[in-house]
């Protein structure tokens, strides 16, 4: 494959995987129907977004770019579909080869050597790139454990924004040092027959903590009696403290789960 189509199709697939990845954040924010399209589209562009980068790079080494080209190249992977027309750009103003320098001529460097490795070698470079992505997205048995651990009801869950682990204790920042927790929580009875949940938060930093919480009504046999519980922002104060409360519309008496997660 020339330098020419593999960039143009890395190129097509940045912007169709981020067509993917814009489609799901849609549906999980906005219409709040799935999250799975987060999920899937998301790794998905993550992969495309590493080989455009290294397909970039190796193009720029055989080809010879300037460095503000190359910079250029990688910036349009950031904003959505612009690698497409930087890609029509490159067609019109700075034409790539038919063939691979390197692939013939002798390298003079050692960026040029790993590249003519590559260029030379590509099912050997696919491997190793397999290899490593593979390593880098392994789930540890703590991350597995943490994502799929029962909760419980009458619970107070923390999770990362996408909900893909839950944290027993709190949220915690660089080397495990605590930022949020829970110093107590409950379920009581409203003047109405209602039921009230609280959760009393408290901020270890020095700076004010955004967070979103959202609580999920189960009766006592468990069935769950909210399709879809929202998310409510808070503002805990520095070094200090704060009540999260949410009331139920249902007369009956309920067991409850509260998820906590960081606010972006």
């Amino acid at each position: 494959m020339s330098p020419a189509l593999l960039f143009r199709r890395v190129a097509v697939a940045e912007a169709i995987t981020w067509a993917l990845l814009l489609t799901g954040m849609f549906l999980k924010y906005v219409t709040e129907t799935t999250e799975l399209g987060v999920s899937v589209f998301g790794m998905l562009h993550g992969v495309v977004f590493v080989a455009y980068g290294v397909v970039t790079l190796v193009v720029a080494v055989d080809q010879r770019w300037r460095p503000g080209r190359t910079l250029a190249a990688l910036a349009c992977a950031v904003p959505p579909f612009a690698t497409v027309p930087f890609d029509r750009w490159v067609e019109r103003r700075h034409p790539l080869a038919d063939a691979w320098r390197l692939r013939t001529t002798d390298p003079t460097g050692p960026l040029e050597r790993v590249v003519a490795w590559l260029v030379r070698s590509p099912a050997q470079g696919l491997a190793a790139g397999l290899v490593a992505t593979g390593c880098q997205s392994s789930m540890s048995k703590e991350e597995f454990q943490q994502r799929t651990e029962d909760t419980g009801y009458n619970t107070v869950i923390f999770t990362d924004y996408d909900l893909n682990r839950r944290f027993k204790d709190g949220l915690t920042g660089p080397d495990n040092v605590m930022r949020l927790s829970t110093t107590g929580h409950g379920i009581e009875r409203t003047d109405t027959g209602t039921s009230q949940v609280w959760v009393e938060l408290r901020n270890h930093t020095d700076f004010n903590y955004m967070v979103e919480a959202r609580t999920s009504f189960y009766s006592q046999s468990g069935r769950p009696l909210d399709a879809r519980p929202v998310w409510r922002r808070i503002s805990v104060p520095a070094n200090a403290r704060a009540v999260y409360e949410e009331k139920s519309v249902s007369t009956d008496r309920l067991q409850y789960r509260v998820e906590v997660r960081q606010a972006r």
